[in-house]
């Protein structure tokens, strides 16, 4: 069996799911299903796939992988159903495709998040940075630190103030209650005609 290694293919020919490189899992499942080619994806919904009798979250993962391998993402059609869609067919208003999908132990496909790329460019960036400390000289080195502690400290100030303004609006709303409790005393005083000395 070819295996393809991460290079995308064209579309237009079809590919054997033999010369695919599936598990033997993968290749069985599909083929008792009538998926025989590459062609054969298009337009199937993972909630299809799914159905499949011995086809579960670790082979669906491994059938996302490897289509995506061969120009395929998942996208979401107008019923909301994740489908399989050519990445030579994706309309180019829609950018690129997606980055991995997984599916996760309930069979719903988790695509990584906002969030997510934010966090890996910022691990990047810190990996980045240890590399290139070892490179600078002791005085590029002292003013390295000496920024870095301004940047603390701007952090720890910012810390400070966030905690006053919360201990501000926690007096607020005690002050509130007071007031509150004052004046239900006043009343409940009033309704029973006791006379208060101020």
């Amino acid at each position: 069996m070819e295996e393809n290694q991460g290079e995308k293919v064209n579309i237009k020919e079809d590919i054997s799911i033999k010369d695919m490189g599936f598990s033997a899992r993968a290749f069985n499942c599909l083929n008792k299903s009538n998926i025989r080619t590459l062609n054969s994806f298009k337009g199937k919904t993972i909630e299809e796939l799914l159905k499949i009798r011995n086809l579960g979250r670790n082979t669906l993962n491994e059938i996302i992988r490897k289509m995506e391998e061969y120009g395929f993402h998942i996208e979401k059609d107008k019923n909301g159903k994740e489908r399989f869609v050519s990445s030579q067919e994706q309309d180019p208003r829609l950018g690129q495709v997606e980055e991995e999908c997984r599916i996760n132990e309930f069979g719903e496909i988790i695509r990584p998040t906002k969030t997510d790329s934010v966090r890996a460019t910022k691990e990047k960036q810190e990996n980045d940075t240890d590399r290139n400390l070892d490179n600078l000289s002791d005085e590029e080195l002292d003013e390295f630190i000496e920024d870095m502690n301004a940047k603390q400290k701007e952090k720890q100030q910012k810390i400070e103030r966030l905690r006053k303004i919360k201990r501000a609006k926690d007096l607020i709303a005690l002050s509130k209650d007071q007031d509150r409790e004052i004046s239900d005393l006043e009343r409940q005083i009033y309704e029973r005609g006791i006379e208060v000395d101020e």
